[in-house]
Parts: structure tokens; sequence; C-alpha cells
């Protein structure tokens, strides 16, 4: 049997593409790596000034238990010193006064006096002398622990948590505008680099060129446009209607076909040739390209309702998931089939609105009342918070990342500006 090759139907750039983004993760791991040996170093320096501090406070203690014991002894030799200054000079009294009876008399009943206040003291045992050392007793649950131990930490692999760098602002106007300001409701990136933005306020997708920072091409609707996403080398719009936008993105900007539907069309996504739109509240819907329904879904396996308020949706690169943003209840995670994974609505996340998938899996959801990007992990669970609110007016509404992960893209509202972040 010969074996037959269909070379044309090779994507050489998509191999370019894996081998690029694998060589960029080598780059970021070397980093990530020296990063890590630099925290196991600071931590034993920390560790150090723990010990040091430790070390000064029981020195401090046994200065502290010795000047105690000394003191206690200083008062008893003072005590004894005076009775015994006491004792020698009443004695020499007694002597001084040789013959004379009645000095004598005097000085004898004195000494009489001294020596029960001696007598007394000593029986009270105010002056009983005890021997003490002071001892030092180690911790020994610490050297416990550390004979126990036998690593100074664990080595473990995490998820890896997209780190923003250097920001830039893009102003996204363009003279076409009817409005001052933009609402951006949605991005997306072509393979070509370009960046396409939906502008609810002016009614238009724009088309952006990150290397020139200009826009350079604009596409006006009747209506407003609500999520977009790229389909093959098209991009598909939608506005809310009960149609699919068709716009070619070869040459200048261009409606080219509709896509019918009998409901609103809002959330929107595109995976291996099936497309998936959301009505407002309740229900995704799959079709293929030519507009025929494959599929819809609205229930989990109880009954109960998947969904309150639907605002996006994306399909993960292998088409076996579906990630839906939910005003209420945040990322909702579905399987091709419609199966429901699980609802994640961390409480830093609020009135989720746009979500994008990264070529790692992970999947970012931006909230407008939060004015931030949560990443979560393909299952659902929270990572981290990635961009924190800039305490700013205009909620964060907007996120896409670019194919080979070095730009964050983000749009608020009510900004006259896009935000492009490099990752770490």
């Amino acid at each position: 049997m010969t074996l037959q090759v269909n070379v044309k139907t090779f994507n050489g750039n998509d191999i370019e593409f894996r081998l690029k983004i694998r060589q960029q993760e080598m780059k970021r791991l070397f980093e990530r790596k020296e990063e890590e040996v630099e925290k196991i170093k600071q931590f034993r320096i920390d560790i150090n000034q723990k010990i040091d501090n430790l070390e000064k406070q029981i020195i401090d203690n046994i200065e502290e238990k010795h000047k105690e014991i000394i003191k206690k002894i200083e008062e008893q030799i003072t005590i004894l010193t005076t009775i015994q200054t006491d004792v020698q000079t009443s004695a020499a009294g007694i002597k001084s006064a040789a013959s004379n009876v009645s000095q004598i008399f005097v000085e004898t009943k004195a000494a009489k006096t001294v020596i029960e206040l001696a007598d007394n003291v000593l029986k009270k045992k105010i002056v009983e002398f005890k021997r003490f050392d002071v001892v030092f007793e180690g911790q020994q649950k610490l050297m416990s622990m550390i004979d126990h131990m036998d690593i100074l930490g664990e080595i473990v692999e995490k998820p890896a948590i997209y780190r923003l760098g250097e920001r830039k602002e893009i102003r996204i106007k363009h003279n076409s505008d009817t409005y001052t300001n933009n609402d951006i409701y949605s991005i997306c990136m072509l393979k070509d680099g370009s960046v396409i933005i939906a502008d609810r306020y002016n009614k238009s997708l724009k088309r952006l060129d990150l290397t020139s920072s200009k826009i350079i091409d604009v596409c006006q609707f009747l209506r407003s446009p609500w999520q977009i996403c790229e389909v093959g080398n098209e991009i598909a719009v939608s506005s809310g209607e009960i149609n699919i936008n068709i716009v070619t993105t070869e040459g200048r900007f261009k409606v080219a076909r509709e896509i019918k539907t009998d409901h609103s069309c809002y959330g929107l996504g595109y995976r291996n040739g099936k497309i998936y739109v959301t009505d407002t509240n309740k229900t995704v819907f799959v079709y293929n390209k030519t507009g025929t329904m494959l599929l819809q879904f609205s229930e989990d396996q109880s009954g109960d309702n998947l969904f309150v308020s639907i605002f996006s949706l994306t399909v993960s690169q292998d088409g076996e998931r579906i990630y839906v943003a939910d005003s209420r209840n945040g990322l909702v995670v579905l399987s091709k089939e419609g199966k429901l994974h699980g609802k994640y609505n961390p409480t830093n996340l609020r009135y989720a609105r746009e979500i994008c998938e990264t070529n790692s899996g992970d999947i970012l959801v931006c909230g407008e009342s939060s004015n931030n990007i949560v990443q979560f992990s393909p299952n659902g669970e929270v990572i981290a918070e990635i961009l924190k609110s800039d305490g700013q007016g205009g909620g964060c509404e907007a996120v896409c990342i670019d194919l080979s992960h070095t730009k964050l893209i983000v749009g608020r509202r009510v900004r006259e500006f896009i935000e492009v972040y490099d990752l770490n």
C-alpha cells in the first residue's frame, strides 16, 4: 500500500506558529526558573533573619534573667553587710565601755536589739541563699522539624499566571465616529496581527494595526455590534438581531452575507465549522456555517436553567468545551453537547462580560462591575486576578489575547482607547 499525503491540505504556517509558541514558552520558563531560584535564596535570607531575631530575643531574655538574679543577690549582700556592720559596731561599743557599768548596760542593750533584728532576718529567710544557673533550653520542636526535613520547600507544577508588563494606550477614535466616547463590547485578533474592535456607541467594527497604532478600516452597521469572532478568514458579528453578519476581512471590510435565525443573537463563537450563538438570556444554539441549527440547550442535567443573563461565549480550541459569561452565574462551563461541568462565580468577578481562551487552554473573563480580568483553568477553577480595577469610570468589557501570547488587549466602557499589555 502506498502512503499518500495531500500536501495542499498541510498547513505549514500552523506548524511554524506552534513551534514559535513553544520556543517562547521555553524562554519564559527559563526566566521563571531564575525568578524562583531567587525566591529560594530570599526565603533562606528570610529564615536567617527570623533566626537572627529569635537569637537576639533569647539572648535578651538570658540577660534579663541574669540581671534579675544578680539584683536579688546584691540586695541580700546589702542586708547582710548592714547586719554585719551593726553587730561589729555594737561589739566595739561594749569593748570601749571598759569598766563603765552604765555605759556597758547601754551598749549591751543596743547590741541585744541588733542581734534580735539580725536573728529575725535570718529566721525569716530574707537572705536565704540558693544557687541558680541560667540555662538555655533549645526549641526542640524546631530541631525536630528540621531533622525531619529533607528539603527547604516543595517544587510543584502550578498553572502559569499571566503577568502583565508594560501598558500602552492606543486611541481608537475615527473620523466616522458619531459619538466622542467608545463602548468596546468585543475584541478579536486576526492571524495577520490586526485587531478587530466592536464599538457599540458608534455602531461599527474597527480594524486596528498594532504596529502603527492606527485604525486602518471601519465597517458601519445599522445596529450596534455585540460580540465578534473569527470564522476562517471572515468575522462573524452579532448585534441582538435575528441574524448574524459575516464580514470579509480580505481587502476592505464588507458584509459578505447573513446567517438567519429565529431568535435574537448575542453571544458568539466559532470552532471546527460550527457557529455557537446565544440569545440574551437562556439558550445556546449551535449552527453549521450555512445556517442549519444542529443543537440547542438551556437546561442542565437536572432540568434547571443553565443561564440567567448571558453576555458572551467562546469555544475551546479542541471544540470540546463551551464557556459562557453569565452576568449572574459568572463563568459557566459546558461540554460540546451542553452538559454542565460547573458554574464559577468568584467574589472578585462581578458582572462577567467577554471571555477569551489562551493557547494553554486557560480562560480569561473580564468583569464590568469589578472592572478587572480573572484567569480560570480549563475546568473553571480560579487561578488569579491578572488585571485589577484601575479605579476609574467605565468597566472592563472586552478582552483578547494575541495568538503568540505576547499581548493582552483590553477594552473598557466610555474610553477613547484600548489598553495593550505585554505578557510575561
